[in-house]
This record gives structure tokens, sequence and C-alpha cells, in this order.
């Protein structure tokens, strides 16, 4: 089981990953990996400094940008509406990669 430090690093490694998503048009995974991110981040109730830097927030004169861009998400997910993604297609997309790998941990 991962400890809290473990799960905190993966938050901010998977900030990277969403990006990246974003940039390459992977919209369905993108918006996948940042709901994730909030679920996660919100059911570890992280500190607002932590949530402010992994969210941003618009709270203040300047809005101040997280590492899971608001923007890009918004994107992420609008994008997904005009090709008429779900979350659905990329959880099944990862799980019958998941089944394709122990399968061929079965077979060698």
């Amino acid at each position: 089981m991962l400890s809290s430090d473990e799960i905190l690093k993966k938050l901010y490694a998977m900030s990277r990953q969403f990006q990246t998503d974003v940039y390459t048009k992977k919209y369905t995974k993108a918006v996948y990996e940042y709901e994730a991110a909030r679920n996660i981040a919100f059911f570890m109730e992280l500190d607002e400094e932590q949530i402010i830097e992994l969210f941003g927030t618009r709270q203040t004169d300047e809005p101040i940008r997280g590492l899971y861009d608001e923007e890009l998400a918004i994107k992420a997910q609008w994008e997904c509406v005009l090709r008429n993604q779900t979350l659905q297609e990329i959880t099944m997309e990862d799980k019958r990669r998941r089944e394709e790998e122990w399968k061929r941990s079965l077979e060698s």
C-alpha cells in the first residue's frame, strides 16, 4: 500500500502526464487523470496550499494556475464532448490493456 507521501508524489507526476496528454490530444485520458487527481486530493484532505499548487485558484486578485491547469482541463472536457467520448472508453481501454498483459504473463 502506498503512503501519503508516495501518493502525493504520484499526483505531482501525473500532472505532467496530464499536460502531455492534452498537448498530444489524448483528451479522454487527460480528463480521466484530472478527475482522478481531484478526487484523490480531496479524499486525502490536502491542505489549501497543496490544493492551490495542484489545481490553482480564482479566489485571488490574479488567478493562480495549478499544475493541473483548469483551462487545459476544460479544453480536454470540451474536446471529449465534441468527439462524443466518455470516461468509460478510457477505463475500458485500460481494462483491455491490463487483460492482454495478464494473458501474456500467463503464456510466458
